[in-house]
C-alpha cells in the first residue's frame, strides 16, 4: 500500500493502515489465505502524486499480489497509466473518482461509492426525507 502516513491527510492513511493490519493479522492467525500468510508492505506517499508513482513502481517491482489501501484522487490519477500497463489488481482505493470506474477495468476494484453516487444520495435525502423544496442558497431579502 501507498498512502499518506505523514502530512495533512495522514490521519486517514494511518487509520486505514491500522484497520488493514488488524484484519490481516487476524486472518494470519487462522492460516492466511490458502495457508499463505499476508504481508503488508506500507509506503508513505504524503499524499503527493509523484511519491505515489515512485512507491507504486517499487511495489510492482517487488511483484506484489495487489495494490491496496491507496488514498486520494490525485494520487490514483497519477498511477492510472501504471495500473493500465501492469494489470496488477488495484483494490479498494479511497476515492470516488469516476476515472477509476469508467471505462471499467478488469484490475480496478472499488468499494467506496463514486462522487456522483454520494452526491445523488445527499440530494435524494434533502428532497425526499428533509422535504427541502427551494434553493436554500438563494437570497430571500
Amino acid at each position: 500500500m501507498s498512502n499518506a502516513l505523514i502530512g495533512p491527510t495522514s490521519d486517514l492513511g494511518i487509520e486505514l493502515s491500522k484497520g488493514a493490519n488488524t484484519y490481516f493479522n487476524r486472518m494470519n492467525k487462522f492460516g492466511g489465505i490458502h495457508n499463505r500468510l499476508i504481508t503488508i508492505i506500507s509506503l508513505d506517499d504524503g499524499y503527493e502524486p509523484k511519491n505515489t508513482v515512485r512507491n507504486t513502481k517499487n511495489l510492482i517491482e517487488q511483484e506484489v499480489l495487489a495494490l491496496f489501501n491507496y488514498v486520494g484522487t490525485p494520487t490514483s490519477h497519477a498511477i492510472l497509466p501504471i495500473l493500465t500497463k501492469s494489470q496488477v489488481p488495484y483494490l479498494m482505493p479511497f476515492t470516488g473518482a469516476d476515472f477509476l470506474r469508467k471505462p471499467t477495468s478488469n484490475n480496478i476494484f472499488n468499494l467506496r461509492a463514486s462522487y456522483y453516487q454520494e452526491m445523488k444520495s445527499q440530494i435524494d435525502y434533502l428532497i425526499n426525507i428533509q422535504n427541502v423544496k427551494k434553493n436554500c442558497l438563494s437570497d430571500s431579502s
